[in-house]
């Protein structure tokens, strides 16, 4: 094997890709935006040594139940129901959904991309209009006896990642001053202590 010379100080960037170890966390973090708050979640973060400067993991929750009802809503007649783009590919054939405002219940016969091809006035409520905005709850999926498996569908893991960095907030003081008597209790410890919070607060806020 030929042998490469390296000239200068070696970092990350100069070692191969693959020898690098990847630094992920084996817990697959489940997400519930309802219910979690960002500063909550800062709370309860564990502190680890980074063993690469890309720190990566996994995120997954539950498959969405609620959807909106897109711009310019639809008649107590229609049969084609429009919902908020991307919204469309949480229904399949067969998902029974209630209207939150006005508690019409119908069920999906199919589905074109971001329009719900139903069935209207399911159970005792009738059909009525949606307002865009509207809030559709997927109760479940109603099939037929003896009816085949149907779309399957789950929701997608998502892989996300952090780039470590190294943080320099540089402070200093004469020799005169240091050994001048403070009411702060002297320098340079009492920039040091706020120097250590403002780190932890933007290291946290950064992840």
């Amino acid at each position: 094997m030929a042998v490469t010379a390296l000239t200068g100080q070696v970092d990350t960037n100069t070692i191969l890709v693959d020898e690098k170890i990847v630094d992920m966390d084996d817990v697959v973090g489940m997400l519930d935006p309802q219910t979690s708050q960002f500063t909550t979640m800062l709370m309860k973060i564990a502190e680890k040594k980074a063993r690469n400067q890309k720190v990566e993991w996994l995120e997954d929750q539950l498959f969405p139940r609620l959807a909106t009802v897109a711009t310019g809503g639809y008649t107590n007649v229609a049969t084609a129901i429009p919902v908020t783009a991307g919204q469309g590919q949480y229904f399949r054939a067969g998902s029974f959904v209630r209207n939150a405002r006005t508690g019409e219940g119908f069920v999906v016969t199919s589905v074109s991309t971001d329009t719900l091809n139903v069935t209207r006035g399911i159970g005792a409520v009738a059909a009525a209009a949606g307002n865009a905005g509207d809030q559709l709850l997927i109760v479940g999926n109603a099939s037929m006896q003896g009816a085949g498996l149907g779309t399957m569908k789950v929701a997608k893991r998502v892989m996300n990642y952090n780039y470590e960095q190294i943080q320099r907030d540089p402070y200093g003081f004469t020799n005169t001053l240091i050994a001048t008597d403070l009411y702060t209790g002297g320098e340079p410890d009492y920039e040091r202590k706020k120097k250590l919070i403002d780190s932890v607060s933007f290291v946290r806020c950064a992840l």
